[in-house]
């Protein structure tokens, strides 16, 4: 039998100040995440000094840990009841230890090569979980800011707008600001500081600027163990966190071969912040052109017309000489457009979701949802990590050596084929989705009048 519920949500919807305050936090966390995914596999090899294969291996048996760690926080921030909300208190305080344990992550302790190993599955499991302590919570904030789809699209475009500030500062200032440094151990170190105090910075705007309004009282409990059934009965939840493992995978292969293509097939270093650049001021603009494309199309559409786009891409890149630089960077460029709109659209359907699972089970559950989102994400940006340790490994690379051909060919499909192949497989898993805006709202309505009468 279910509890009384009430809603209450301020009817003047959301202002363009809040959701932009919002988007701060994605700069943030977008931060780590980025660094994490362009840098970490590189630092781990050609400057902490372990091997490919185990970082590869690292990646992913961490994220099996996940699997429990990112589902029982969902659990924890649902039955969490505060007077700051019940999920701007994780970021308040989670945002101090994320950005330490992010410096450990990139730090570079004398120790021998066991000694080593050790230190970084220790710091890279344990930063999965402080991570997870912010991230599930923020992913959660916008099922409980607004139940607008529209407006949830124009939080999702703003979030991925602000994001690229992170991506222009990942992309371009880590090498020149790291270059400044005696040695690569060191520059790593304080790069990350500095970027850590950004990100703190951003995440507390972020806390202040957002208000919680979507308040559910005696809203229905449920056990941990319901947690999975909740999530896998959820079929449009289903759909795009098995279409965002995809993307992921290509996403995370793409930034993180981006390095070792510079390097070793174009030959020249220098050239990862021009390319890393172009991607991220291309996803800008690809995120500007989200406002009038969601608006003219539904998620949907949105998505599979980008995914589509990005394959096409992909398949070019492959066949450029690496001779020809401009034609590189301006398909590169043109692939980054393309992969902001599924990027956009399935951070605009993911709160839907919510909806959705308390329309059909009769419990509200934000923090499941986004628990299992979160792990997605981790997951899948791990096993793309793990693939790229073990495709380095599979081909021969050696760091900070002259590269055979299978390995360069090795590189070059980490940054195309398999890429192309994830966008084929999203395309085919999201022509499946069927939540609409129109049907959204139809569930917001009907859940809204179900939840007046059992008052």
């Amino acid at each position: 039998m279910n509890s009384k519920v009430q809603l209450s949500e301020n009817a003047n919807g959301l202002r363009t100040r809040e959701m932009v305050g919002y988007a701060f936090g994605n700069t943030a966390q977008n931060m780590v995440y980025l660094m994490i995914s362009i840098y970490l596999l590189y630092f781990y090899t050609d400057v902490f000094g372990i091997s490919a294969a185990f970082a590869g291996s690292l990646f992913l048996v961490a994220r099996i840990f996940d699997g429990f760690n990112d589902p029982l926080m969902g659990f924890i921030a649902d039955r969490t009841q505060t007077k700051r909300g019940k999920f701007r208190p994780y970021i308040l305080f989670g945002m101090i230890p994320l950005a330490i344990i992010t410096v450990l992550l990139f730090s570079s302790p004398a120790l021998s090569e066991s000694g080593k190993q050790i230190y970084a599955a220790i710091i890279y499991i344990l930063h999965g979980v402080i991570f997870t302590i912010v991230l599930v919570p923020y992913f959660s904030l916008p099922a409980v800011m607004t139940q607008d789809p529209k407006e949830r699209s124009r939080i999702s475009v703003f979030n991925l707008l602000m994001s690229t500030i992170s991506a222009v500062l990942v992309s371009v200032a880590v090498k020149p600001l790291v270059a400044m440094f005696p040695d690569e151990q060191t520059g790593y170190q304080y790069t990350v500081i500095i970027f850590m105090v950004i990100a703190v910075i951003a995440f507390f705007i972020c806390y202040r600027s957002v208000k919680e309004r979507v308040n559910i009282t005696n809203r229905v409990q449920y056990p941990f163990l319901k947690i999975f059934k909740l999530i896998f009965t959820n079929k449009p939840l289903m759909l795009i966190s098995i279409s965002y493992i995809f993307f992921s995978i290509q996403y995370t292969l793409r930034m993180a071969s981006a390095t070792y293509y510079a390097k070793y097939n174009l030959g020249n270093a220098a050239i990862t912040p021009i390319i890393l650049l172009a991607a991220s001021l291309f996803s800008l603009i690809g995120f500007v052109l989200c406002f009038p494309i969601l608006k003219k199309f539904d998620k949907k559409r949105t998505y599979i017309i980008g995914a589509v786009g990005a394959l096409i891409t992909n398949i070019i890149l492959y066949f450029i000489p690496y001779s020809n630089l401009l034609s590189i960077i301006i398909v590169i460029s043109i692939n980054s457009l393309a992969l902001a709109m599924p990027l956009a659209a399935t951070w605009s359907m993911a709160p839907d979701t919510v909806d959705y699972g308390e329309w059909k089970t009769g419990i509200r559950a934000e923090g499941a949802t986004f628990g299992s989102f979160s792990f997605v994400q981790k997951f899948a940006s791990a096993l793309a990590g793990a693939m790229a340790g073990f495709i380095l490994t599979a081909v021969g690379y050696v760091p900070n050596a002259a590269q055979s051909k299978a390995t360069l060919d090795g590189i070059l499909h980490m940054l195309t084929t398999i890429p192309a192949v994830c966008n084929i497989i999203c395309i085919v898993i999201i022509i499946f989705y069927n939540l609409s805006d129109k049907k959204v709202r139809e569930i917001v309505s009907e859940t809204n009048s179900k939840r007046q009468l059992a008052q």
